[in-house]
């Protein structure tokens, strides 16, 4: 599944029906799958019959199939390859329910591989869906698998050619570390993740921060040029220290600043400014600190802060981008 599919998904950002109905209160919410239940993001990706009938061709040993009206119902994720059960799991949000999944599969030994063959699953059951939708074509269910399987595999041959992946172990350690996934905050919290990025040729740097609720959603979004700054660290403290003055004028005091600048995140967490780049912001930002209830710092490798870094890269080549806080959100909801 692509990055930003997968995203779109866990922030409950895809185009059900369900969704839809908030910009259009007199659209019919069923699910065009299986004719049965609201289209949610849960329903769809995890509980739909169509959803659930995939894992009939992914068992490698005989199952028990109930009937319900003329839909095959087998699980695919919990009584077929992945051994779970998903009235075991969360139903409250697709956030949940994916945690839970990836955590359970990494408890039970299987590798990164398996949790990629579930957002490929998910992202084809969704393009499915689409067809069905646009083209009313129905796939059959071994079609919409095979086509998970086949992208994955052209998606790893691809990295490793890249990457070189095939000198990669893949422990439960390895693919702990790489398989972690951003997660939104606790409740009554924020978080704040924030990048920092240069052109040398241009002599220019650039932030972005993007910040969300409890429940995964961006509410609220920002970039800025810094023209003569291209030192790393100085335009990573810019980043934290405009994200953290941006935060506090809508009144968000319980935060939870994210970045991929280690050394940064550990000057903060120990209270130094005494870096010859970036001290005087570091200054700034620990004089920050005492505007909030709460705030935490923490360090985040660039995988799990893409979107910041996305944004801050966008304000490197496009000034207009920056002029407010409306444009950068509505580039985001357009790119994801």
């Amino acid at each position: 599944m692509s990055i930003i599919s997968l995203w779109r998904a866990l922030s409950n950002c895809i185009a059900v029906r369900a969704n839809l109905m908030c910009r259009m209160p007199n659209m019919n919410s069923i699910c065009l799958m299986c004719n049965q239940e609201e289209e949610t993001a849960v329903h769809l990706l995890t509980n739909c019959p169509t959803a659930k009938q995939e894992s009939y061709y992914m068992v490698s040993v005989t199952v028990s199939v109930p009937i319900i009206g003329s839909v095959v119902i087998v699980d695919v994720w919990y009584e077929s390859k992945f051994s779970l059960r998903s009235n075991l799991l969360p139903q409250n949000s697709l956030v949940d329910w994916w945690n839970a999944l990836t955590s359970d599969l990494i408890q039970l030994g299987r590798t990164r591989e398996d949790v990629a063959s579930c957002a490929f699953i998910l992202w084809n059951i969704w393009k499915a869906r689409n067809d069905v939708v646009f083209n009313q074509n129905h796939l059959l269910a071994s079609e919409i698998v095979d086509k998970a399987y086949n992208q994955q595999r052209e998606y790893t041959n691809a990295l490793k050619k890249r990457h070189n992946l095939d000198a990669m172990p893949s422990s439960v350690t390895t693919a702990r570390t790489i398989l972690s996934l951003w997660l939104p905050p606790p409740t009554g919290f924020h978080k704040v993740n924030f990048d920092g990025a240069i052109d040398m040729n241009s002599k220019i740097g650039a932030i972005g921060f993007v910040v969300s609720d409890c429940a995964g959603n961006i509410i609220l979004a920002g970039a800025r040029r810094f023209p003569g700054i291209v030192v790393p660290i100085t335009i990573e403290a810019l980043a934290l220290r405009t994200s953290m003055e941006e935060v506090l004028l809508p009144g968000y005091k319980d935060i939870i600043c994210e970045g991929d600048c280690q050394i940064l995140i550990n000057a903060v967490n120990s209270s130094s400014s005494d870096d010859r780049d970036a001290g005087v912001v570091l200054e700034d930002i620990l004089s920050l600190i005492f505007h909030f209830s709460e705030i935490r710092f923490s360090y985040v490798n660039r995988e799990n802060n893409w979107v910041a870094h996305m944004v801050a890269r966008k304000a490197l080549v496009d000034d207009c981008f920056c002029s407010t806080h409306h444009s950068v959100t509505n580039w985001l909801t357009q790119m994801c």
